[in-house]
């Protein structure tokens, strides 16, 4: 047996034995995002198994108990958009869509909820919410429902366009908003809580044909401000900081990672301008990102010190391997060797494993069906990659 092979069937065996310790149910920290990789697991080696199903009949009964964390993250939405994206791609039939009925509107009171508390945040906040109506949106035929999520995008959109000049005067302005994408309203990034997926978010907005060009100019303008930040010259460590501070502190140390760095900054970019936007420039300019991060690989450079998805070495295998597949450039390909072999020798499968996508086995075992596998898989849309 192929020595990878044999580390994702000691994920799985591990995730089947314990992932009732598991309490929450979003998709990515959460039972559902567990059964994700246990459904991709079954049909890559064609074995048959129920522990997938039994996850997500656990996180159905969480619910009927009372379960009401409602985030992308952890939560119900997290959970339905999993249902969803299990349907979309055929492991589970539509008549699952009986349960994604009763959650939506549950989605649009909290999408209302948080764009009027200006929670933009990914993990809790409105893009989490949105990301799974918009993926919702191209599956509905009812015109009510279709109507929510127009109205939904609608208050987003506007309130995006009023947060962008006062963002822009920061730390001086955000006099009206006290904004959510980040900690201690500092401004952020990255692909977690920041700038970048706030340009993603409007790009899957723009497949929607009335919203199109409204969305392509305002994610324009937040790349504008997002590239004001890319310090060609800097001698530091990274192009891009992790965050503006209330002070106006500027500090280019951000990790090697999906979530706050460079990688996710650079892999976003590449992935809109490919799948949406078809900006040329936007698209060499995430090459040009992620090729510096590529001759990022001593750890004291990196900031990298775990074996997870989020912001450990199989985060960064994961955004080389989609970034080489894009590109074939080979400057990605020797990356995302190397960051699979620190992964694979630092790799810890235990009883106290995480077991989740986001920190722990599920997101590894992802990434290693990634590898194996010739097939595309798009589970990595649940991360905007």
């Amino acid at each position: 047996m192929d020595f990878i092979e044999s580390k994702i069937h000691l994920i799985n065996d591990q995730i089947s034995s314990s992932f009732q310790k598991t309490n929450e149910i979003g998709v990515l920290a959460g039972l559902s995002g567990i059964a994700l990789f246990n459904f991709h697991y079954s049909r890559v080696f064609n074995k048959e198994t129920t522990i997938g199903s039994a996850i997500l009949e656990k996180c159905i009964l969480k619910i009927n108990e009372g379960y009401s964390k409602p985030t992308y993250c952890n939560g119900i939405v997290g959970f339905a958009w999993v249902i969803n994206y299990l349907i979309k791609e055929n492991f589970i039939d539509d008549s699952n869509n009986e349960v994604l009925y009763e959650i939506d509107d549950y989605n649009h009171e909290w999408i209302d909820f948080s764009i009027k508390d200006n929670n933009f945040d990914f993990f809790h906040g409105t893009i989490g919410y949105l990301n799974y109506s918009i993926d919702r949106y191209n599956s509905l035929t009812n015109s009510e429902n279709l109507e929510k999520i127009e109205k939904s995008v609608t208050l987003l959109l506007n309130y995006l366009s009023e947060l962008l000049p006062e963002i822009e005067l920061y730390p001086n302005g955000l006099k009206k908003y006290i904004i959510k994408m980040g900690f201690e309203n500092n401004v952020f990034f990255g692909s977690a809580h920041g700038i970048s997926n706030i340009i993603f978010i409007l790009n899957k907005i723009s497949t929607i044909p009335k919203f199109n060009s409204e969305a392509q100019l305002l994610s324009d303008q937040y790349i504008t401000y997002l590239l004001k930040y890319k310090n060609d010259k800097n001698s530091d460590i990274s192009l891009f900081p992790n965050f503006l501070s209330k002070k106006g502190v500027v500090k280019y140390e951000s990790a090697l990672s999906w979530c706050s760095g460079d990688l996710g900054i650079g892999i976003n970019l590449l992935n809109t301008a490919v799948r949406y936007n078809h900006n040329e420039n936007y698209k060499l300019t995430g090459i040009e990102i992620l090729e510096h991060a590529s001759q990022r690989s001593s750890l004291d450079k990196t900031s990298l010190k775990l074996d997870c998805l989020c912001h450990g070495y199989f985060g960064a295998y994961k955004i080389f391997s989609d970034a080489y597949k894009i590109t074939q450039n080979e400057n990605f390909l020797k990356a995302s060797n190397y960051w699979l072999d620190l992964g694979i020798k630092n790799l810890t499968i235990n009883n106290d494993s995480d077991l989740t996508i986001l920190n722990g086995l599920s997101g590894i075992g992802l990434s290693l069906l990634d590898h194996i596998d010739s097939k595309k898989l798009n589970w990595g849309e649940c991360l905007f990659l």
